[in-house]
């Protein structure tokens, strides 16, 4: 979930933060003046900082004496001024952007004045102002703001680009759209091809709104589309609907292609009459049958090896490749494992999880001494496929811990840098979000060397998932430190222990939802540091009988945490224990996982990993498993083998006799 995270809490919100920042003790702190007056100036910060989001200066006032010299006063008067953006002045505003206009304080400041000068219709102010932007909005106002004051010497060719695209784009750009219209730059065929534009990249609302100054035969075909995309199984049960043309052959396709993902064995079914009828190329046929074998596959439904098997050997691609093994594996085929594994490209037949399976394929088929060999090489790895290849062959895994080599001098310089103190307090200070996007724009532009001593300044800070981040590549992947901390400790012990699950696993949890950041969320919703449904916090939350005001209470750690591991614990029981599966649930939902249970017998629990239809999935259940056998050896010293935390899969059966006893 981490590559669609968002900062979500507002500035008032993060000061409830405060607890877990990691300032000096009050002995350190009476040892040190300077980190004293620091702490001090924190402390009076985030006061000061709760009156300027409200606007109010004397609040503000009674700390300026304090934080004179402190390297976040710009923000003071930035939140101050985004609170009284309506009634600011200009001197005051453009004061602050000339004063402060290298810091992205500043940048802030700019783009919510352009906004409120949009909002007043201010556009002479607002060309002032105005810098290249990314922002189609503040684009569009820009546009409208020439309009407005005349200066429109060729401006229709610099909107039109915005226009004669296949999406809906901003309100802000309907009066400049307008003008295009005024000016004659609209053409029949612009609309038209606008409008083509939109059923390509599927934006079926925009293509029925743009058929609307169309005739009646286009506001039909986007109807047709329409109706395709809701139900293509209507659509599609009468072929002689169709004419056999390029346009409608590409309406069939979109509806072949949306069916097979609901109900691949009814499309194969269907398919044979279309193929035979229609005009399709041999890359457009090939394309439906490989979604429809692929999608078989996926929910692993009987005929999904001979669908697989029925693409042409020259238009099989990587997913169907892929999934020709994993079916294989499903169906413990295990000559036919070896033998697709074998048919793979080179560079994806070497990765370590063909390498361990093509060792399971020889295992299984009673070449040891071959199996032996695959998995002794895979075991130097410290990994996932690493650690089973391990179990395989009795072997110590291979952790490989090389800490990261302080360089004093090269440590000092970065922790001097303006941009990186920032970073620094606007993190101790609670504004997590802020101080992520300072530090990111800091570490991108440095070099491997500078990039390995900043992992170990946000260690130092106790910012782990900058700290994670930083030591992401490269040698810095051996600092097992760095890269699988422990932060909020006491509480993870606590509330793991309340929950009757494992510490590691919890932490495993945690470093895969989030990096240990309190103040993210999910483009689904999930919010905090164990990303939880605000469905899901208030439902375990009230049951637990625990206080829960609002999805914003899942900012806080500790409750966050708490009700993280009691969620987490009652996937385990659900799951009769079964950890894999209890994974695979936090990630994609029990009631998937319950769908993915075999329908008889059991199956191994790394070929359930390896076959959930999910990739999202798969990939999470590896990464926890992996990072709780990392984090057990990181808390207690020993070794916690993968294979004792996977059992074999059971059906759902099997799996609610244990439940009930």
């Amino acid at each position: 979930m981490l590559a669609a995270m968002r900062p979500i809490l507002t500035l008032t919100l993060i000061l409830l933060l405060q607890a877990s920042s990691a300032e000096p003790s009050l002995e350190s702190a009476a040892q040190n003046p300077a980190e004293a007056k620091l702490s001090a100036q924190r402390s009076a910060f985030r006061d000061a900082y709760a009156h300027a989001e409200k606007g109010d200066e004397a609040g503000v006032a009674e700390h300026l004496d304090l934080l004179a010299d402190y390297i976040l006063l710009p923000d003071l008067e930035a939140a101050i001024i985004r609170a009284n953006l309506k009634k600011a002045s200009d001197y005051r505003v453009e004061t602050f952007l000339a004063t402060h206009n290298s810091l992205p304080v500043a940048a802030e400041v700019r783009r919510k004045w352009l906004n409120e000068l949009a909002r007043k219709q201010r556009w002479s102010k607002y060309l002032e102002i105005y810098t290249v932007d990314e922002s189609t909005t503040r684009r569009c106002h820009m546009f409208t703001a020439r309009i407005a004051t005349g200066k429109t010497r060729q401006l229709a060719d610099e909107i039109l680009p915005l226009w004669l695209v296949g999406k809906s784009q901003p309100d802000a750009c309907d009066l400049p759209f307008k003008y295009l219209d005024e000016v004659g730059y609209l053409t029949e065929a612009r609309k038209r091809k606008r409008f083509e534009m939109a059923i390509a990249d599927r934006n079926l609302s925009l293509a029925r709104f743009l058929a609307g100054s169309l005739d009646w035969q286009d506001r039909d075909w986007a109807a047709r589309w329409q109706r395709m995309r809701s139900n293509p199984t209507a659509e599609l049960r009468q072929p002689t609907r169709f004419k056999n043309n390029s346009a409608e052959r590409e309406l069939i396709l979109f509806g072949f292609h949306r069916l097979a993902r609901q109900d691949p064995l009814y499309t194969a079914k269907a398919w044979l009459d279309y193929r035979t009828q229609f005009d399709f190329s041999a890359a457009e046929r090939n394309g439906v049958s490989r979604k429809i074998a692929v999608w078989a596959a996926r929910k692993h439904l009987p005929d999904s090896a001979e669908l697989l098997a029925a693409v042409p050997a020259r238009a099989r691609n990587l997913d169907v490749r892929e999934w020709q093994v994993r079916t294989a594996l499903r169906n413990r085929d295990w000559a036919a494992v070896y033998a697709y594994i074998n048919e793979l490209p080179g560079a994806e037949r070497d990765q370590e999880m063909w390498r361990y399976w093509r060792g399971r394929a020889l295992q299984e088929l009673g070449q040891n001494e071959a199996a032996d060999a695959v998995f002794r090489g895979l075991a130097k790895e410290r990994d996932y496929y690493g650690f089973l290849a391990a179990d395989q062959v009795g072997l110590p895994y291979r952790f490989e811990h090389r800490p990261i080599v302080p360089d004093t001098e090269l440590l000092t310089s970065l922790a001097d840098r303006p941009a990186l103190k920032r970073a620094r307090e606007l993190y101790e200070v609670g504004q997590h979000g802020r101080a992520r996007s300072e530090w990111n724009r800091q570490i991108a532009g440095m070099s491997a060397s500078e990039r390995a001593q900043a992992a170990l300044i946000a260690h130092q800070w106790g910012w782990a998932s900058r700290a994670i981040a930083a030591a992401s590549v490269g040698s810095m992947l051996d600092d097992l430190e760095i890269r699988f901390p422990t932060p909020y400790r006491e509480i993870f012990a606590q509330k793991t222990d309340e929950a009757n699950i494992a510490f590691s696993w919890a932490y495993g949890i945690a470093r895969s939802e989030s990096l240990f950041m309190p103040d993210v969320s999910s483009s689904a919703g999930a919010i905090g540091l164990m990303q939880l449904m605000p469905a899901t916090g208030r439902q375990v939350a009230r049951s637990a009988r625990l206080k829960y005001r609002n999805q914003y209470s899942l900012l806080d750690p500790e409750l966050n945490i708490t009700l993280g591991t009691k969620y987490l614990g009652r996937m385990y029981e659900r799951f009769g224990g079964n950890q894999v599966l209890a994974t695979a649930a936090y990630n994609a939902g029990p009631h998937r996982v319950s769908r993915w249970l075999p329908e008889d017998g059991e199956v191994i629990a790394d070929v359930w990993v390896d076959t959930i239809p999910f990739t999202e999935t798969r990939g999470y259940v590896r990464r926890v498993l992996s990072s709780q056998v990392i984090f057990t050896w990181r808390i207690t010293g020993s070794q916690q083998r993968l294979a004792e935390l996977m059992p074999p899969v059971t059906t759902a059966e099997q799996l609610a006799k244990l439940t009930r006893l």
